[in-house]
């Protein structure tokens, strides 16, 4: 079999190097060769290949150093596009190697690979162009958003102190009664209010907003129990931090009180009077695993597969179904985990896990609140 006809079936083209720069043809020429390179008939002159294909002078370099390296391999150049006189199009690329003592270009004819590129690019701009109108759509619904909350927070503001001057008057036990029934719906609102804000910010957030400090985890369990004490004892449910170590936590102060006082909340709703909430810290692989125990009855099965995403809502009562969604969001976007398991004895425990900064001076402590 005749390899140069072979070649010239495949639209592909055999040149050997003879000096720098200088070529010989070694078989067949396809059709696009002789539209496209001006070799007479019978010529034995080397060809200057880059008079004829100029965008080889840019590869050349490349293939010279592929000739010449004591252990060889081939290289292959772009892909690129040349118009013959007739103005029609001709894709083509090119690979230098070398074959025994020779070192040969192979220039192929490769239409299929030029309309995949430009169908691949032709795909990234319509992404790109999906993912701009996605962006400014959010950022609408961002705006908006903000603008809801803002416009709820306010008038808020005013029913929450027009109640407070109500709550010091000397009102008849009906009137007070209202009074404070209108006050805790109004707290329940703003709390919902906030739970919203809080979700918002955290959605936008990045980890680069951490301190690099990091947080002693006990003074949040702490502040989280002394938050919720009125709380607690409101319900007749009592709160007690068992920590068994100190440790300083890769987490920003103020999102871990919410997240911590999120949970004890959750707790505190769903504990029987007369029994208590526990929170217990221990170490564990480089993090640190703090849990949240009550005496209730726990998260109903069906619940369960739905527990941390966004608008989760309790059947048997609870807030805008956000807060384990904004817990979730939260510590995973410092590195740590949330989950739950209900306990052997009964009731609910969540667990946090959040990576160890450092280990703080000082013995642990038991406290115990309400």
């Amino acid at each position: 079999m005749d390899l140069s006809t072979v070649f010239a079936a495949l639209d592909s083209v055999v040149l050997d190097r003879v000096a720098e720069g200088r070529f010989e043809r070694r078989s067949g020429a396809p059709a696009w060769w002789h539209a496209l390179v001006d070799e007479p008939p019978g010529s034995v002159q080397p060809l200057v290949i880059s008079d004829a294909l100029p965008f080889l002078a840019a590869f050349l370099p490349d293939a010279e150093r592929a000739w010449n390296s004591a252990t060889p391999s081939p290289v292959a150049s772009e892909l690129w596009t040349q118009t013959d006189a007739a103005g029609s199009e001709i894709h083509l690329e090119a690979t230098a190697a070398r074959v025994g003592d020779s070192a040969v270009l192979v220039i192929a004819r490769n239409d299929q690979a030029f309309f995949a590129r430009q169908l691949l690019l032709q795909r990234a701009r319509e992404l790109r162009l999906t993912y701009d109108a996605l962006m400014r759509e959010m950022e609408r619904k961002d705006i908006l958003l903000h603008t809801i909350v803002h416009d709820l927070t306010a008038p808020l503001h005013s029913i929450m102190g027009s109640l407070s001057l109500l709550r010091a008057l000397e009102l008849p036990p009906a009137a007070a009664r209202w009074t404070e029934i209108a006050v805790e719906a109004a707290s329940r609102q703003r709390q919902m209010i906030r739970g919203i804000l809080n979700v918002f910010i955290t959605e936008q957030s990045s980890a680069e907003a951490i301190p690099p400090g990091g947080v002693e985890l006990l003074r949040a369990m702490e502040r989280a129990v002394s938050e919720r004490e009125p709380v607690a004892r409101q319900h007749r449910v009592a709160l007690v931090v068992r920590p068994t170590g100190s440790f300083r936590v890769v987490a920003d102060e103020t999102r871990l009180l919410r997240v911590l006082t999120n949970l004890v909340d959750n707790a505190i709703r769903h504990s029987p009077p007369g029994k208590q909430v526990s929170m217990t810290a221990v170490a564990e692989d480089g993090s640190v695993r703090l849990s949240i125990e009550d005496e209730g009855s726990g998260v109903s099965p069906d619940m369960l597969p739905h527990l941390f995403q966004k608008f989760a809502r309790d059947p048997r009562g609870g807030g805008t179904g956000l807060g384990l969604y904004f817990c979730r969001i939260t510590l995973e976007l410092w590195g740590g985990g949330i989950g739950y398991q209900p306990r052997p004895t009964g009731g609910a425990s969540f667990w946090v896990r959040l990576p160890i900064v450092a280990t703080c001076d000082g013995k642990a402590k038991e406290t115990d609140h309400g």
